[in-house]
């Protein structure tokens, strides 16, 4: 097992760079999760404006209701009746919106005439189109009451009463992730940019030791058969990819120990980095073959980490993308990567139909992988043979 133990070896003397590596990771991923769990649990929260009312009519019963009716939920801010003054506020936006009561407003009211009222407004904002709501809302309930009451303050009291009123709502969410999916779904997908970094780095500088014209030409002539070498070669990786996985995946089941387990998506999440990092360890190998310099194969491995992991949904949503972009990503193996896990997050219940795209997702990661192999092996061996 002299290669074997050689290659444990070369991977003490690539830890200082791996443990840099996983050590920022591991703080800024941490940092953005917490983030990210944050911004993901905003709820709906009513706003209001600042408006003002002109009471041209005078005391007015349905008037007041109304001012009643808007000051429930705005800022009402008094102004003088005064055109320049309503038109600074309106221009140096201390106000939103002045509703102007003409005179007679009441008594067309009280005689179940059509009443508009005056506004002063900015064009087509959101603001206007709100208070217009609000008043349109208020005029119709109170219209209604006062054709059956006719009496206007028991239609302004009933219409107040019954604006009043809320009804309570509530958005059940039948994911089996539940509530915290933010957290953990967040930590898998920035998974995908360590796993990446790591395999690619760790393996590609170990193959790229092993392929050295010097240390290759030593191993050819010891007694261990090309074989035998090889299959130590291939041990080694997969300790090492294993390592990576595992570390990640305990760091993962760390922090979200009881959101995972409670959610029953531990394994499917488990699987899919194990599949991805069958998928990072073949280009690991096939950049370790072909790469003889250390700052080439840093720098690939770089654009390689971060490309995919913009591309592909890991740093940005793929729901913000161009379809031009996607279209591309498909033939990268991260995007399947992020399409598998953003369906596990998605799962309401386990069963084929609902597995069917996430194995999908799955397979072609490991076709990827399959193929990346097969390509660094045929090319080994032409070099091997045209020397």
């Amino acid at each position: 097992m002299q290669v074997f133990r050689l290659y444990f070896k070369l991977i003490r003397k690539v830890f200082p760079s791996l443990a840099i590596y996983l050590g920022v990771f591991l703080v800024l991923a941490i940092g953005f999760t917490f983030l990210g769990s944050d911004s993901e649990q905003a709820a709906f929260s009513q706003e209001g404006i600042k408006l003002t009312i002109i009471n041209r009519d005078g005391p007015s019963t349905v008037a007041d209701g109304l001012a009643e009716h808007l000051g429930r939920s705005n800022t009402l801010v008094e102004l003088p009746d005064d055109t320049e003054t309503l038109q600074d506020a309106i221009y140096y936006r201390n106000v939103s919106y002045i509703l102007i009561v003409p005179d007679g407003f009441s008594q067309g009211f009280a005689q179940g005439e059509n009443v508009t009222l005056d506004k002063i407004s900015i064009p087509d904002t959101t603001e206007g189109m709100y208070a217009d709501t609000l008043i349109n809302q208020y005029l119709a309930t109170a219209q209604l009451y006062q054709k059956a009451l006719h009496d206007p303050g028991r239609a302004v009291q009933a219409t107040l009463e019954d604006l009043q009123a809320q009804t309570p709502v509530s958005l059940q969410n039948t994911s089996l992730a539940g509530e915290e999916t933010a957290g953990y779904i967040f930590y898998f997908k920035f998974l995908a940019y360590v796993l990446l970094g790591m395999v690619i780095l760790g393996l590609g500088t170990i193959m790229m030791h092993f392929n050295e014209p010097n240390l290759r030409r030593r191993n050819l002539c010891s007694p261990l058969t090309l074989r035998s070498i090889n299959l130590q070669l291939a041990m080694g990786n997969g300790i090492f990819t294993l390592a990576c996985w595992l570390l990640l995946t305990l760091t993962g089941l760390i922090l979200y120990k009881g959101a995972l387990l409670q959610s029953g998506l531990l394994g499917l999440l488990s699987l899919n980095a194990l599949v991805f990092s069958v998928v990072c360890a073949a280009i690991g190998f096939l950049i370790g073959i072909f790469v003889r310099n250390a700052t080439v194969q840093s720098a690939i491995s770089n654009v390689l980490t971060l490309g995919m992991s913009f591309l592909c949904g890991v740093f940005v949503p793929r729901s913000v993308m161009s379809s031009s972009v996607l279209a591309v990503s498909k033939f990268l193996p991260a995007y399947w990567y992020v399409d598998a896990l953003e369906n596990i997050a998605g799962l309401t219940r386990i069963d084929f139909a609902s597995l069917q795209l996430i194995f999908q997702a799955l397979g072609i990661q490991l076709a990827f992988a399959a193929a990346i192999f097969s390509i660094g092996l045929l090319l080994s061996r032409q070099r091997r043979i045209s020397r």
